[in-house]
């Protein structure tokens, strides 16, 4: 295994501490402090006063792909929406170190055979519209998000069998089974609080007219720009001093899906913080006495999915052929610049269901590649084409494989394209070979494992692949709640994932925070993305 530098190792130490910060300051707040001083030689009393505390008036932060949709059911880049959504919605609870707090609901309970949800929830809270907060506005989401076809987590909310509506405040969740992942679940999209009233108003137009309890009041979005929000003076939130949230006046995400403009974007101030993960960009940052690295929860795994329902990739030896040529360790090298690691699965290290001593048998191997080629039927090798989004690292990664392929016979095409375009081919399965990147960990495995090897109509299956022992393997895991089972529920998932090569694991690499100096107590939710209520941006 790659040894990892010690900016990974401050990576990894951070994530071990990181949670929901709470406890800020409003754009007015002032900081008054008495301290009595006696000299030696005039025994005067100094009364010293420090200067105001002031907060910039609006926080612009980068996020490097543009939502879908500001509908959360409908958003399809679960980790980079989560920046966006944060400005307007909240959830009935939060994932906090690890442990599960009330956020919307003030308190929870479940049943002794962990088949009911019962949660109180806080009154007095009112969405932006100026509608309640109640039970049945919950009760709607949460059917909404299991039951709308076009909902992008049908699979994350299937073991909700029903919703009932106790009383005013009080909401209870039936499930179908014993869920593992269900508290999580609730912490993430499917589980953000929309008002009903201005999405059954609004109709598809609420999908770029967002309505939530958050801090921020929508403004605008300006297709291919950016999100603007402006304080909701009647948020319920306050600070641990009782000042109210949130810090500025407005919030602003930029989307810009090239590192290098964002970088640029910071580097000149026009912007406060940005979401990166390209090493050069840890060490341009690091050279800058203006400017800051912050870890966060989360990396980024690169990884390929070939299409199982068409040649030559339906072909099982042809996948493992192409596994076999890729030199991982050389990959991870150039694109990493040491910060990254390769990985037996896109289970990050730091993930407690990572287990090292998986193997892979189509690991680096030039020359299994070649017998395989040919007895997959295939002597003088293959042709194809992969497709990947306009984005750095991930055309060199494409660039690179081109080079490493074609060593074995297999010659390797890189189609280049758009994100939604590349989004609509894939899904459509009109690909040969698809070039992946995903945000990992999620607060629970089941975030990944079902929507990505759950299903075969899982809205993350982009092999297509259909392997009905994985799926009955995944569904045990979700409703395990013995962790060392789901451990090994989990561990027997990824071996049969390697053997059937239905995807190619590359390696793992740090996500990092780029920020001004002036940016402090940026707060981050389990998964590693911004709540810019909670950021402080100082004015100097």
């Amino acid at each position: 295994m790659k040894r990892i530098e010690c900016v990974l190792l401050s990576f990894i130490l951070a994530v071990s501490m990181v949670g929901f910060v709470v406890g800020c300051k409003t754009t007015s707040a002032v900081e008054t402090t008495s301290a009595v001083e006696t000299t030696a030689t005039t025994k005067e009393v100094v009364t010293t006063i420090k200067e105001p505390i002031k907060f910039k008036d609006e926080i612009i932060a980068v996020t490097t792909a543009e939502t879908k949709s500001l509908d959360p059911i409908y958003g399809d880049a679960p980790g980079p929406d989560a920046n966006t959504y944060s400005l307007f919605y909240e959830t009935l609870i939060i994932n906090e170190g690890g442990k599960f707090v009330p956020l919307l609901a003030e308190s929870y309970t479940i049943s002794e055979d962990n088949l009911e949800l019962v949660f109180k929830l806080r009154k007095g809270i009112k969405f932006h519209d100026g509608t309640d907060f109640n039970a049945e506005a919950v009760k709607w989401n949460l059917d909404r998000a299991r039951t709308d076809q076009e909902s992008l987590y049908l699979n994350e909310m299937k073991d909700i069998s029903d919703i009932e509506v106790v009383d005013e405040y009080t909401v209870k969740i039936k499930l179908s089974a014993p869920s593992a992942p269900i508290l999580s679940t609730l912490t993430t999209s499917p589980g953000l609080i929309v008002s009903p009233t201005a999405a059954k108003k609004l109709g598809e137009d609420f999908r770029r007219n967002p309505v939530g309890t958050g801090p921020y009041v929508f403004v605008n979005w300006i297709g291919g720009d950016r999100v603007t929000g402006e304080r909701f003076k009647d948020y319920w939130r306050s600070d641990a001093e009782g000042i109210q949230l949130p810090y500025s006046d407005k919030a602003v995400v930029r989307f810009i899906s090239e590192p290098s403009v964002a970088l640029i974007e910071l580097q000149t101030g026009n912007v406060d913080m940005i979401e990166d993960n390209v090493p050069s960009d840890f060490k341009a940052v690091e050279a800058d006495s203006n400017l800051q690295v912050v870890p966060t929860a989360v990396g980024v795994h690169q990884w390929i999915a070939f299409n199982f329902n068409a040649e030559p990739f339906s072909n099982e030896k042809v996948r493992q052929a192409f596994s076999a040529a890729i030199d991982r360790e050389a990959l991870m090298d150039v694109i990493t610049l040491g910060y990254g690691q390769v990985t037996p699965t896109l289970v990050p290290p730091l993930e407690w269901i990572y287990k090292e001593d998986l193997k892979n048998p189509y690991a680096y191997n030039p020359e299994l590649a070649k017998t395989l080629l040919a007895e997959a039927g295939y002597p003088d090798g293959v042709e194809a084409t992969i497709s990947v989004i306009q984005r750095d690292p991930d055309v060199q990664v494409a660039e690179l494989l081109q080079a490493q392929v074609a060593t074995v016979g297999i010659k390797l095409n890189v189609e280049i394209l758009e994100r939604q375009a590349w989004l609509d081919k894939i899904k459509a399965k009109k690909f040969d070979v698809a070039e992946l990147r995903i945000g990992v960990p999620r607060p629970d495995p089941d975030q990944i494992f079902g929507p990505s090897f759950g299903s075969v109509d899982g809205s993350q299956n982009w092999s297509g692949f259909d392997d009905p022992e994985i799926f009955d393997l995944v569904r045990k895991a979700s409703q395990e709640l013995d962790t060392n089972k789901r451990y090994d529920y989990y561990a027997e998932i990824q071996q049969l994932l390697l053997d059937h090569a239905y995807f190619a694991f590359l390696f793992y690499r740090p996500q990092m925070t780029l920020a001004t100096k002036n940016v402090t107590d940026i707060s981050f939710n389990a998964s590693g993305y911004w709540n810019l209520s909670q950021t402080k941006v100082i004015v100097k």
